[in-house]
Formats: C-alpha cells, structure tokens, sequence
C-alpha cells in the first residue's frame, strides 16, 4: 500500500502537466495531438489553418494574433471540430467584420478581437451564447446596441481605446455583465439610462474627459469596484456615490475634488481609497468610520495638511498601506509616528534624503517603506 501511495505522488503530477500543455507550433503538437489543450500561432504568416489542427481534439486555446491575412471562414470551420475549445484570440489581424460562419464555435466562452478595425460590434458574435469574456481593445468602435436575449452568459467586456463618446448603456440589457472596462474613449456623458446596470460590480471610466455623474448612478447597488482615474470629476458629482453603500474599492486619482464629504462614512464596505492628484486639503474627520478601510492613495498632494491626515488615519485600526508619492516635502511632517497600525508605505518620488529616510524609518520601525 505505501508502495503504491509514493507511485500515486509521483505519476499524478506528470498526468496532471500533460493535460496543460501548451505548443508554440502545429508540428510540435502533431506529435502528441490528445495533449495539446493551448496552441500559439501568433505571427506565422497564416492565410488558412492546416485541416491538422482538427486532430487536436482537447484544444481549449488558441491565439492567432498577428496574422493580418488568415481567412475567418476557413478558420472558423477548422476551429469547429475542435469541440472543447473555449477560448480564441484574433489580436491584430487586420479584420474589419466577422464572418457569420463563427457560429459554429458554439462553445467558445473567450474572444478577443482587440487592435482590429471594428468600427461596429459584430452581429455574428450575439449567436455566441456560452461567452464569458469578450475583448475589444482599440478597435475603432464607437457604438453598440444589445437586446435582452444577447449574451446570456457574457460577465467581461473591454472596449479601452475606442471612440465611445457616450456611456453605452446597452449594456445593461446583459443580465450576468459583473465588469467594465471602458477607458481612455474620449468620453464626455453617462446617460441617465446608466441605473440600467444594476448586476455590474465593476466599472472602469479612467482616462476619459467626464465632468459629472448622474444621480441615477447611485442606484447601482451591486457595485463594488469604480476607477475614474484622470477625468474631470469635482465634489459636486462624487456625491452620488457616497450612497452606493457597497462599494469597495474606489479609484478618484487625478480629478479636480477640493473635499470630501462627511458622507464618506455610508461607504461602509471600503477597502482600497485613492484621492491622489486632487486639490485636497483635509481628510474629512469621519473617514475613521470606515473600518474596512486596508489602504489609501495620497500621492501628490501638496496642499494636504499632513498632521490632521495623520491623526485621521491613525484612527483607523484596519488600515495596512498608505502611498504618499510626490509629497513635495524635504521632511516627513509631524505626526506620522501615530501611524503604527501600518505594515506598508510606498514614498516613492519624494525629495528625502538619506538622512531624512532614515529618520522616517525609526519612526515606523515595524513597517516596510518603499523610498524608490
């Protein structure tokens, strides 16, 4: 029995690697077929896909990135008698549509469609009804419409770098959508039609050119992570997310916020804060309420009077990290020896020197700072 114990230790992580292995070339995998669950094929020059690749009959993955010429009916077919494959990456292959033929990867569960030329989202890709994750990063792609029936699977969608204007909130209408990611668009206005996305739990808006948020955001009640880095966003609009009560992390880096408001303390489930690059001067005293805080952001804000900070955030027992970047300040001000409770600083580009360093490390001595 022991004998047979060490035997099962041995063979079961051999079996186990074998079934994940992952072939940068259809020959290496012509020589064990049934092993190749992921096969790599970016930038080989491909107009057509070798009837071989049918033969690896438990291919879950395959990227085609970079393969400007291939043709997407052929491939499309090939792919289909691939029956256990899920996921499909056509990065840079000079597409502008898809062939309607993509149906017949009924199984697909990831397409990633992004550096192409898809001015408009694909019609063919809504027959796709087991997809999980769909990428379009940079594509060109400016509008979408979705009905209540389209993707009925679909949690993950990226439309970075594209020319969204507009908030498109179709795509509220997909009722397992959990997150977002939509920046650097250019975009100008969110519609009140955005409470349509009730199940979304993350949304990233970084990058664009937003100067408010509609009240009717606030009705979002499965949110749970917002980034807004790099708008235009003041303490006016922020207000409507101090009533989205589950909010865990939220991202507000480099807008033009002077205050935070005492309501900051209904955000009850915050975790991870980042108010860095805003004209702040104060911390809001009630911030201590929040006591799921773990970290927060302050880099880069040379008006905030650092000693009430200090005695703010030594309040807060569960708060572990702290960034203060780009302080501006030859001398760590007074009061930053009350922030025993934190394991982490990051104090990277400040003007301190080593003298200065080492000062600041005797007055936290049980934390790890991070100067460079």
């Amino acid at each position: 029995m022991k004998a047979l114990s060490i035997l099962v230790v041995i063979f079961y992580p051999v079996f186990f690697f074998a079934q994940e292995k992952s072939y940068n070339s259809i020959e290496e995998g012509l020589k064990v077929p049934h092993s190749v669950t992921i096969l790599n094929l970016i930038d080989q020059n491909l107009s057509f896909l070798p009837d071989e690749i049918a033969s690896f009959e438990n291919l879950e993955e395959i990227i085609l990135d970079e393969n400007p010429l291939l043709n997407l009916d052929q491939t499309f077919y090939i792919l289909s008698q691939c029956k256990k494959l899920k996921s499909l990456s056509l990065q840079e292959c000079n597409i502008n549509e898809i062939t309607p033929n993509i149906n017949l990867l009924h199984n697909l569960e990831e397409l990633d469609l992004s550096e192409n030329n898809i001015l408009f989202f694909p019609e063919p890709i809504k027959t796709l009804k087991k997809l999980k994750k769909l990428y379009f990063f940079n594509t060109k792609m400016s509008e979408l419409h979705f009905a209540d029936n389209d993707f009925p699977n679909l949690e993950h969608i990226n439309l970075c770098y594209n020319g969204f204007d507009t908030f498109p909130t179709d795509l509220g209408n997909l009722r397992k959508l959990k997150t977002i990611r939509i920046w650097a668009n250019g975009m100008t206005t969110i519609p009140s039609s955005i409470e349509k996305l009730k199940y979304v739990e993350e949304i990233n808006l970084d990058m664009n050119k937003l100067t408010s948020i509609p009240k009717e955001f606030s009705k979002l009640n499965n949110l749970k992570i917002f980034t807004l880095e790099y708008n235009n966003i003041d303490e006016k609009s922020i207000a409507v997310l101090y009533d989205i009560s589950g909010i865990e992390k939220l991202n507000l880096r480099g807008n033009n916020i002077h205050t935070l408001s005492a309501k900051i303390k209904k955000l009850t489930q915050l975790k991870d804060l980042d108010i860095s690059e805003n004209p702040i001067k104060e911390l809001p005293s009630e911030i201590r309420e929040l006591k799921k805080l773990e970290q927060i952001g302050l880099g880069n804000l040379p008006e905030m009077n650092w000693e009430s900070t200090f005695d703010i955030l030594s309040g807060i027992k569960s708060l572990r990290r702290i960034g203060m970047y780009s302080m501006r300040r030859k001398a760590m001000p007074n009061g930053f020896e009350k922030l025993q409770q934190i394991d982490t600083f990051w104090l990277t580009l400040n003007a301190f020197n080593k003298d200065e360093q080492q000062r600041i490390i005797q007055l936290v001595p049980n934390a790890t700072i991070t100067f460079n």
